[in-house]
């Protein structure tokens, strides 16, 4: 499945750090402040309608996150929108850091042989970039 992820790698560019940031970037509150900015973020996303989860989205995006290993099927079953949509930005505002900052040291292909393809760019017929994040196996 391919979400249109650009209102995270366009429009929160700036603010891409905050969502997916180290202890040694942030400190030891790192992972909960994180946690707590990519929430704010999705919430601004869901307000504008911006959503980047639809409905039919959802049971493929957690099947996908059970995959990590990392949570309960309970725990990832109980999740909301909200929370689902925060955590998808987490992975995003990762792989985004990574692509932009790759782009930007002229090591873009070198980034793409090695971490794949989840994080992708287009370029539309206005010339406009549109960015995808592909949530699969």
């Amino acid at each position: 499945m391919e979400i249109n992820v650009t209102a995270v790698v366009v429009g929160m560019r700036d603010r891409l750090r905050f969502f997916s940031c180290s202890q040694a970037e942030m400190g030891e509150h790192a992972t909960k402040a994180s946690w707590a900015w990519a929430n704010v973020a999705a919430r601004e996303l869901l307000i504008a309608g911006k959503n980047l989860l639809q409905d039919e989205h959802l049971p493929e995006f957690r099947n996908y996150v059970r995959g990590f290993g990392a949570w309960e099927r309970e725990e990832i079953d109980s999740w909301s929108r909200l929370e689902c949509e925060a955590i998808l930005i987490q992975f995003v505002a990762g792989d985004a850091r990574a692509y932009l900052e790759a782009e930007e040291n002229d090591e873009l292909d070198e980034y793409l042989e090695r971490e794949g393809g989840r994080l992708y760019e287009t370029i539309d017929s206005d010339g406009a970039r549109s960015w995808y994040y592909y949530v699969g196996i």
